[in-house]
């Protein structure tokens, strides 16, 4: 990571970080599940059912709020930011749209 001119930026002034994986697009599901678009242009499933036994998820157990997931710098979150899941989590453990 390196500052330039009062910017963060990912990697090096030599070798910019250009594969930062982030979401660009998410809508949510029936069923607590997620359909995610990513920078790399894959669309995948998120199936969060699993993860609302956690204390910091268990809010959204409530589907309206599930339901209010948006996107801010590229990760999904709720509640105006106090929750939130990595972009890599959704990716990996995800499967294809």
């Amino acid at each position: 990571m390196y500052e330039q001119n009062g910017y963060c930026y990912g990697g090096t002034p030599e070798q910019p970080a250009t594969n930062v994986l982030g979401v660009v697009g998410v809508k949510a599901l029936p069923d607590y599940r997620l359909w995610l678009k990513f920078t790399d242009g894959a669309q995948r499933i998120y199936d969060f059912t699993a993860d609302l036994d956690s204390p910091v998820f268990r809010p959204l157990r409530e589907k309206s709020i599930f339901e209010s997931v948006y996107l801010e710098y590229g990760a999904t979150v709720w509640q105006d930011g106090a929750i939130d899941i990595a972009p890599e989590t959704l990716y990996y453990a995800g499967y294809e749209a």
